[in-house]
């Protein structure tokens, strides 16, 4: 069976990138049939990068996977779902294209408790280190 597997950069152990290659055309898969052969439905939306769709894709629980091993445990438990009666107020949808600044000054989160860059600060440690 086919699969996806997360890569990580060449600093955090891994030296060569996965290419999950198409099994009848000479080519390497799109994020979007990586998507499908995990249960991901078409609308899901991933990072437009392919690294980061096919890392995202490769992290995560396949959809349908989730939904039988949620299951078994409700069978388990002797739970039975239950559909809202009423539908679920999801707020802006502005909110969901903020970027950190936006997303902080909305919620009121202090910024000097942003993570740093850490691509950034490792080059200026390198700096550093070398002067």
């Amino acid at each position: 069976m086919p699969y996806v597997a997360a890569g990580s950069g060449y600093d955090r152990g891994s030296y060569t990138a996965p290419r999950p290659i198409h099994p009848s055309l000479p080519r390497v898969i799109t994020v979007r049939e990586a998507a499908r052969l995990h249960s991901f439905p078409d609308w899901f939306r991933f990072h437009p990068t392919k690294w980061h769709g096919f890392r995202q894709v490769g992290n995560a629980l396949p959809p349908y996977l989730g939904q039988a091993v949620a299951a078994q445990v409700m069978r388990s438990l002797g739970a039975r779902p239950v559909r809202p009666a009423d539908g679920i107020p999801l707020g802006d949808a502005k909110l969901l294209a903020s970027g950190m600044v936006d997303a902080a000054s909305h919620f009121g989160a202090d910024r000097a408790s942003f993570p740093g860059n850490r691509l950034r600060a490792r080059a200026e440690d390198e700096q550093r280190r070398a002067a």
